[in-house]
């Protein structure tokens, strides 16, 4: 009977793919936009002549709606139409053009996109900045440099990302001159960048932010210091690990990319958080961090069932679990045994 439920979504599928097809040239714009986006879900690559008429649409939602079902449709064939949407006097249509173009992978459209930088508007300049760095358009890093100093924070922020995207080293200072922005997003922008390009010298200008007024500026300033391998500062990243759960996280985290072990004592402050999430990071940082001199501090937890999740880099997925189990592991880990460390005996 299986076959007959498959026929009829298959009939109702038609139906609808019918019903879009028709409303391709309704008199209700908002119609021909959903006809557009819906044909582009549906995936049937053969009605992209039908939607590519909408490029030419009155109606900037349909012509926006239209080169993204074409994307979606990987309709390389209507690449040409998509970029001369560039040049449409609708931003959004600008800005959708630009995302289309990198969905078709069009890395020759990538000194068109680039002039896009000087667009009017800051939603397109924005997807231009990140869509040279997805296309991969290293000839223009120099373009994306530029833009960190534009008006509009998002595109600073994507310009910085961007370089980080496209390994632009030779353009590291030009995220660094960001790094003290009016903008948090800009700032935590800077400091990733920095990071992920992983020029040791400027680690300087990142030591500010972990004391940055925005956690996320925090958050990123530690990451990026952990990549960089600034085991100098291990004693400011530990002071992240009294913040918000995400500063915790992302402290310990750093904390034991540097092997830092002289912060095995702040950390193992954490086993008594009242958060679990906390506590079982804290075990398995201790753990990292071969500090078996907390044996008895993480056996204390080994009573502790409380359910929590732990990412299994063998399987690549989370897996359940409880505080005990984590806390048993590690201690089995050292080689000790659990019920040797117990305090209750």
């Amino acid at each position: 009977m299986a076959w007959i439920a498959a026929l009829i979504l298959l009939l109702g599928q038609d139906d609808e793919e019918q019903k879009l097809l028709r409303w391709l040239k309704s008199d209700n714009p908002m119609e021909r936009v959903e006809a557009a986006q819906g044909l582009g879900e549906i995936g049937d690559a053969d009605n992209a002549p039908r939607i590519a008429a909408l490029l030419r649409d009155d109606e900037p939602q349909a012509r926006a709606a239209a080169a993204s079902a074409l994307a979606k449709l990987r309709s390389e064939e209507h690449e040409k139409d998509i970029a001369a949407l560039l040049a449409d006097k609708v931003g959004i249509v600008r800005a959708q053009a630009i995302r289309s173009l990198v969905d078709l992978d069009a890395k020759g459209r990538s000194k068109e996109i680039a002039a896009m930088l000087k667009d009017p508007e800051a939603e397109v300049r924005a997807e231009a900045a990140k869509g040279l760095a997805w296309l991969g358009a290293k000839d223009q890093a120099g373009a994306v440099a530029a833009a960190v100093e534009d008006g509009h924070p998002t595109v600073r922020a994507e310009a910085i990302a961007g370089l980080a995207r496209l390994g632009a080293k030779d353009h590291v200072l030009a995220a660094v001159s960001r790094a003290a922005d009016a903008d948090p997003a800009v700032r935590a922008a800077a400091a990733r960048a920095v990071g992920q390009l992983g020029d040791k010298s400027h680690v300087d200008p990142l030591v500010p932010l972990l004391k940055d007024a925005d956690d996320s500026v925090r958050i990123a300033a530690a990451e990026a210091l952990a990549a960089l391998g600034a085991i100098k500062q291990a004693k400011a990243i530990a002071a992240l690990l009294s913040g918000s759960l995400a500063e915790k996280q992302a402290a310990m985290n750093a904390l034991v990319a540097l092997k830092a072990a002289e912060a095995a004592g702040d950390i193992a402050r954490l086993l008594v958080d009242t958060n679990p999430v906390v506590r079982s990071s804290a075990i398995r940082a201790l753990g990292d961090l071969q500090a078996k001199s907390y044996a008895k501090d993480i056996a204390k937890l080994l009573d502790d069932v409380t359910p929590c999740q732990v990412y299994d880099p063998k399987v690549k997925a989370w897996r359940k679990t409880t505080i005990r189990d984590i806390a048993r592991d590690v201690i089995k880990g050292w080689g000790m045994s659990p019920s040797s460390l117990r305090t209750d005996k």
